[in-house]
C-alpha cells in the first residue's frame, strides 16, 4: 500500500537555504567545555524560543536594545565551562558581537490573498462605514497577550541595566515572552501632572519605564508568586539602584498593535 508522505513547508524568509537569518543563527556563541561550538540557533533551541521568530524579532528592535534583550538570552544559557557562572560583561560582549549579523530589519512577511466577502445570498457585502472599516482594519494585538507596566526611578544606568538583564532572565524563565526597559530620555515638566510628579523624582534620578509581555493574563497570574519567591529576583537587595517603594505598575491588556 503507498501512503503519501506529508510534507511541511517553511515560509521562504524561515527557510534554511535561503533565510536572511542564517549569518545570525549561525554565529558562535562560543565553545562549549566538550569542545562543540554553541550557535545561536542552538542556544535559542534550547531555551524554548523559536530560533526564526526570535532573530525577526530581534532584527526590527534598535540594536542597542536588541542587544540588551539577547544578552538577557544568553545570560539563561547554562555556562559554558562546568560550575561557572555568566558574567554580565560577558553576556553584554557576547550579545554585541552577535547583533552585528543581524539584518537591518526583519523579511517582510508574505501577503496573504485577499477574497472578497460574500452575503448569504451570493451577492457582495455592502462596505462598511468608514469609522468601523478603519476599526476593522487596525491591526490586532494577539488576543491573549498580557502586559504589565512599570514607572519608576533610578541614579545609576549601569547598576540598573545590570538589574534588569539578570530580572529578565527570571522573567522568561517563568514564562515572559518579551522584556523591555528604557531609561528616561525627554521626560518633561507637566503642568497638571508627570511622569517625575508621580515617582517622586528628584533632581538626581532618572524616570524608569519598563513592560513585561505574557502570553496571556492566566500565565502571567500564575508565574508571578513564583518570580517574586524567586531568591535571584531579591539578590542586592540592599544596594539596588532603584527605588521599589516609588514603583507603580500594573497590568494591560493591549487593544491595538501596529
Amino acid at each position: 500500500m503507498h501512503r503519501e508522505a506529508s510534507v511541511m513547508t517553511l515560509r521562504p524568509e524561515y527557510s534554511l537555504g535561503h533565510s536572511a537569518y542564517n549569518a545570525f543563527l549561525h554565529a558562535e556563541v562560543g565553545e562549549e567545555a566538550n569542545g562543540i561550538k554553541l550557535t545561536v540557533l542552538t542556544a535559542l533551541t534550547r531555551l524554548g524560543v523559536d530560533p526564526w521568530q526570535e532573530a525577526a524579532r530581534l532584527a526590527d528592535l534598535p540594536r542597542d536594545v536588541a542587544v540588551t534583550a539577547l544578552a538577557a538570552s544568553i545570560a539563561r544559557l547554562p555556562p559554558l565551562s562546568p560550575g561557572g557562572t555568566w558574567k554580565t560583561a560577558d553576556a553584554e560582549a557576547i550579545a554585541a558581537r552577535l547583533a552585528n549579523f543581524l539584518p537591518n530589519h526583519s523579511t517582510a512577511p508574505l501577503q496573504q490573498p485577499k477574497s472578497r466577502a460574500r452575503s448569504s445570498h451570493g451577492g457582495a457585502t455592502a462596505a462598511p462605514a468608514p469609522a468601523a472599516a478603519a476599526a476593522a482594519s487596525a491591526p490586532k494585538p494577539k488576543a491573549t497577550l498580557s502586559t504589565w507596566l512599570l514607572w519608576g526611578v533610578a541614579n545609576n544606568k549601569d547598576a540598573y541595566l545590570a538589574m534588569e538583564i539578570r530580572h529578565a532572565a527570571i522573567l522568561r524563565e517563568h514564562g515572559a515572552t518579551r522584556v523591555v526597559s528604557a531609561w528616561g530620555e525627554d521626560v518633561p515638566d507637566g503642568k497638571v501632572t508627570d511622569y517625575k510628579g508621580a515617582v517622586k523624582a528628584t533632581p538626581d534620578e532618572k524616570v524608569v519605564y519598563a513592560w513585561i509581555e505574557w502570553p496571556s493574563k492566566a500565565v502571567r497570574d500564575a508565574a508571578w508568586p513564583k518570580v517574586m519567591a524567586d531568591p535571584r529576583m531579591h539578590e542586592g537587595k540592599d544596594s539596588m539602584p532603584f527605588d521599589p517603594r516609588r514603583m507603580i505598575h500594573g497590568g494591560f491588556a493591549p487593544i491595538l498593535d501596529v
